[in-house]
């Protein structure tokens, strides 16, 4: 009875609120239309189409890159537990065996290792997953962009061979050149 409980409790909330379910469909594809992100009060509508394996946001400082690239995150993690959200029913979403975002500055003296480090470390936990999201805020975060691009290029290959879709922010445009190619 619980869980026809919990159940029924995210259609009363879906219907309350006017939010829809998206199930994640079998596709990879994230089309996102009027998506509203939950955490906040008067949120910008996102209508967007990510059709593709990968997908760089590029842009100066207070452009939005990280709102968009959780605002993602958000919508296929709602959809892949069921939890119900606003946007217009349109939408759809991919499933994805697992969401790895990849935030924060990993920066830790205490262990005696760098930023860059700590982001080499969590980009080698990835290969060994198949079928995931990844979302990584500020990929050149802790080094040189411009010598650092061409790691993060293989990095990415590597990672879209796995059957990784990628979301990544940067206020740097050589990887994204790179990338383009």
């Amino acid at each position: 009875y619980d869980r026809f409980d919990h159940y029924q409790a995210r259609v009363s909330f879906a219907r309350a609120k006017e939010y829809e379910f998206i199930l994640p469909s079998k596709s990879k594809r994230i089309k996102l239309q009027d998506f509203a992100h939950p955490a906040i009060e008067n949120p910008v509508l996102i209508n967007l189409d990510l059709n593709h394996k990968i997908m760089l946001v590029t842009g100066v400082n207070a452009g939005g890159k990280t709102m968009l690239l959780k605002s993602i995150l958000s919508a296929v993690f709602m959809s892949k537990y069921l939890i119900p959200y606003s946007c217009d029913k349109k939408s759809c979403v991919g499933h994805y065996k697992d969401i790895e975002a990849i935030l924060d500055d990993p920066q830790n003296v205490k262990n005696d290792i760098s930023t860059f480090a700590g982001r080499m470390i969590e980009f080698s936990k990835l290969f060994h997953k198949q079928n995931i999201l990844v979302a990584v805020d500020e990929i050149e975060l802790g080094t040189d962009s411009d010598e650092a691009a061409t790691l993060f290029k293989v990095i990415l290959e590597k990672l879209i061979q796995k059957n990784a879709k990628i979301i990544i922010t940067t206020h740097h445009k050589r990887l994204a050149a790179m990338m383009a190619v």
